[in-house]
């Protein structure tokens, strides 16, 4: 093989490897930091079905108040109406 060729593949070899290299290294950057944006994420959604639970408690909470209230009002008019009547 003439020496041109032999440089010519030699050459060549080096920038298939230095190409696959370089991909390979930004593939792995890549994937670190798109692993890091789903923690992010995942903890975000842990975050906001914690404060479902939270507000779903509240709900509840003011739920049975507001019956609480509604029975209270009937039966003040209830006394009321006896010492009236």
């Amino acid at each position: 093989m003439s020496e041109t060729i032999t440089v010519a593949l030699i050459s060549g070899i080096c920038v298939i490897a230095s190409a696959l290299i370089t991909s390979a290294m930004s593939k792995t950057q890549f994937s670190l930091e798109l692993d890091k944006k789903i923690a992010v994420i995942q903890t975000e959604i842990s975050n906001i079905k914690d404060d479902i639970v939270d507000l779903t408690t509240e709900v509840r909470k003011h739920n049975n108040f507001a019956v609480r209230i509604g029975i209270i009002e009937s039966e003040v008019k209830d006394l009321k109406g006896e010492h009236h009547g």
